[in-house]
């Protein structure tokens, strides 16, 4: 197989999060874009919490509409309010559910 014809994934397994090629057409630019099965809740905080939360930080989810209860890691507090999509009154803040509960493999949330 030539080299150029093969793709390296260092972790799996992934999940086809979206493919762009057309079946016969010249294979430029990405042809798929693929997402682990890993969780990841983007969320904020308020002001005056966010000094109080640091990365690495244990947490616990519970997602009562879900029926999920996990725990989870922080790994990301933003350094400034108003990133990432969040208002200018809270922090970003990003947590890994670790481990994913498998009821939540391949559920989309849009």
């Amino acid at each position: 197989m030539p080299i150029d014809e093969c793709v390296f994934l260092p972790r799996l397994p992934v999940r086809v999060q979206e493919v762009t090629a057309v079946l016969g057409g010249p294979a430029t630019g990405s042809l798929m874009t693929v997402t682990d099965y890993e969780l990841a809740i983007d969320s904020s905080l308020p002001l005056d919490s966010a000094p109080l939360v640091k990365p690495g930080m244990q947490v616990a989810i519970d997602e009562q509409a879900l029926g999920v209860k996990a725990g989870g890691v922080v790994e990301t507090v933003a350094t400034t309010p108003g990133t990432r999509g969040v208002d200018g009154f809270h922090f970003y803040l990003g947590v890994r559910v670790d481990p994913t509960p498998a009821k939540l493999h391949g559920f989309r949330c849009v």
